[in-house]
């Protein structure tokens, strides 16, 4: 997987790395964690796509 990469490559991938996994963790902890967006923003699209 190419996210793997990262952890082996430069300090600026390392940190990039190490971000991503600070991120998943906080999403897997807590779902609705971070900026929600208000559904008006969410093109109507997206709507019809995926929630049908």
């Amino acid at each position: 997987m190419l996210f793997f990469i990262l952890q082996s490559g430069r300090a600026e991938e390392k940190e990039i790395f190490d971000q991503l996994n600070t991120a998943f963790d906080n999403i897997a902890k807590d779902p609705f964690c971070g900026i929600q967006v208000p559904k008006r923003l969410i093109p109507k699209i997206y709507f019809m796509k995926y929630l049908n």
